[in-house]
């Protein structure tokens, strides 16, 4: 965490402004926002390993979701 931290703060300094994917990849390999999700009930996986599910029960149930996302 206090690595994590200190790379903030060196971003910081250097004036540069990170990107929207770059703060959303920083946010999400931290562990204490894993920890969160995880106690939430949560999950974050990437759409490839959404598309490569083959078995038919996570198909069903994935696309249920996606669906009830988009409304």
């Amino acid at each position: 965490m206090l690595e994590e931290a200190a790379h903030h703060v060196k971003l910081l300094r250097s004036g540069k402004v990170p990107s929207v994917t770059q703060q959303m990849h920083a946010l999400l390999v931290c562990g204490g926002v894993q920890k969160r999700l995880a106690g939430e009930g949560k999950c974050l996986v990437t759409t490839k390993l959404v598309h490569r599910s083959s078995k038919p029960l996570v198909n069903r149930e994935l696309n249920q979701f996606m669906e009830a996302l988009e409304q």
